[in-house]
């Protein structure tokens, strides 16, 4: 199952990526934690909302990107390339959200504008939802043909993925059939709401990854 291309990493590499990952997840889990946090005290305004958006969608797409970068070395040995992709494309679209509310400060003033703005972010976050929901299907249908003969980190690293995957999922059906967002008020709820189930999925994606099995070698 492991391609090619992929790299021999000593145990050292791989404690090291874990590592790496582990913070990366337990930053974005802080970021989205003080997001909601921030929606539940201050209770912004639409234009402050906005402004207080701009900055987290580009705190969490950096650190997205991290975690993708993470994975593409391979530290979790049969992590697939679509995960990978997918998790940096999730990362950059939010930069760019971030970096064109800045840029066009004016762009939420217009209802249908912020309404199909943050469709597109929801819609590519159903995306990597569902690539971590089909590829954790995959990897439990190889481990039950191998008779659990898969090596153990694959299944376990990317049940994280896959509960950040339901959350996703859950959240914009919510919204979907709730109705898009209008006021102020509506887009705070849907954010504390959100942020506060992905600071969840995430600070448990890090605890997931912080203390790796031992690597085994072929």
């Amino acid at each position: 199952m492991t391609r090619g291309r992929a790299r021999r990493l000593s145990p050292f590499q791989i404690v090291a990526g874990h590592t790496a990952l582990a913070l990366v997840l337990a930053g974005r889990a802080l970021v989205n934690a003080l997001f909601a946090l921030w929606l539940w005290n201050i209770k912004p305004s639409w234009s402050e909302f906005f402004a207080g958006g701009a900055s987290y969608l580009m705190m969490d797409g950096v650190l997205g990107v991290l975690a993708a970068i993470i994975l593409s070395f391979g530290v979790l040995g049969e992590a697939p390339v679509l995960l990978t992709a997918a998790t940096g494309g999730d990362g950059a679209l939010r930069i760019l959200a971030a970096v064109a509310l800045w840029t066009f400060p004016g762009l939420p003033d217009f209802p249908v504008t912020a309404v199909a703005f943050f469709a597109i972010i929801g819609g590519c976050a159903v995306c990597l939802a569902l690539v971590a929901v089909t590829i954790r299907i995959r990897v439990w249908r190889l481990r039950h043909r191998a008779h659990e003969s898969t090596p153990l980190a694959m299944h376990e690293e990317l049940d994280p993925v896959f509960l950040a995957g339901i959350v996703a999922v859950v959240l914009v059906g919510y919204a979907f059939f709730a109705g898009p967002p209008v006021t102020a008020a509506d887009y705070r709820l849907l954010g504390i709401r959100w942020a506060s189930a992905l600071a969840i999925a995430f600070a448990i994606a890090a605890f997931g990854v912080k203390a790796p099995a031992h690597p085994r070698r072929d």
